[in-house]
């Protein structure tokens, strides 16, 4: 490891405050850590006015020699991504675009894991500050009641079979109108001011969710991904559904039985065996 990543983050990749005064709830390094109450993510933190992405941003950290639980937040996205690179709606003064260096030295085939690891710590984190019962979409989908309240985009970079670090990116749309979500968004996507019917605190939110995160990441350090494969499966109401799946350029319908123990969704195919999907795209039909 190298302190190189105490250099300055590159321009092509976000932009820091400087002498521009951040909104009262913006999620800035100094509210975040103040009370903040984990002990590995979050340790340090770095705050952005404007990110290309925070998933950019970790990476080019965590390639320079960030430490374990380093954490980026902008207060905006101009170039915010999902998987297979889609577009991320992320506006100014309105949501949680964050994303967590993690080092957990596991193997490749467990980076699925890591992915459930942001899921699940935004679903508890709304529950117990809002009483909202978020569940998880497979594979990385924060949904409520049917629609998007929030994404995960896990990243790694790997040695061998060994991930080397990985970057977990989250974005949790927070005080979001219908009317600020793009046309095609409204129908598919929430946010706990909709949910809610008021604006919420989006440091106190964040706070929670790293404290949520660093708890299970700790726990996957200790005892491997098993623990947290469970309590996403928990969180993952979608036993018994009938899907569609985009799988290896082929579309396969089935029923979903569960997960298995690398967080892989099992599928009952209608033809009879049970599949193992690690990726693709997934659509209920029932």
């Amino acid at each position: 490891m190298t302190d190189s990543w105490r250099n300055s983050v590159p321009a092509r990749l976000g932009v820091p405050w400087g002498r521009t005064r951040a909104p009262v709830d913006a999620p800035t390094a100094q509210r975040i850590r103040r009370g903040l109450g984990s002990r590995v993510v979050g340790s340090v933190f770095v705050s952005l006015r404007r990110a290309s992405s925070t998933n950019d941003v970790a990476l080019d950290l965590a390639a320079r020699g960030c430490p374990d639980g380093l954490v980026v937040a902008a207060e905006t996205q101009w170039a915010g991504r999902g998987r297979r690179r889609r577009a991320w709606h992320s506006p100014a003064g309105s949501g949680l675009w964050f994303s967590v260096v993690l080092r957990p030295a596991c193997p490749v085939a467990e980076a699925q894991a890591l992915t459930f690891l942001g899921a699940v710590a935004a679903a508890r984190a709304v529950q117990a500050l809002y009483g909202v019962c978020a569940g998880l979409k497979w594979p990385n989908d924060l949904a409520v009641g049917g629609r998007k309240l929030g994404g995960v985009l896990a990243e790694v970079e790997a040695e061998g079979r060994v991930i080397r670090h990985a970057v977990v990116g989250v974005g949790v749309n927070v005080n979001i109108d219908r009317a600020g979500f793009p046309p095609a968004l409204r129908g598919t996507a929430t946010s706990l001011r909709e949910i809610l019917g008021a604006g919420v605190s989006r440091v106190k939110l964040l706070q929670r969710i790293l404290e949520e995160l660093d708890q299970r990441y700790l726990i996957l350090r200790r005892d491997g991904t098993g623990p947290l494969v469970a309590e996403a499966g928990a969180l993952c109401p979608m036993g018994g559904t009938i899907i569609r799946a985009q799988h290896r350029g082929r579309v396969l319908e089935g029923t979903v039985t569960g997960l298995d123990e690398d967080g892989a969704l099992l599928v009952r195919l209608l033809s009879g065996p049970v599949v193992r999907l690690l990726a693709g795209e997934v659509t209920i039909l029932r």
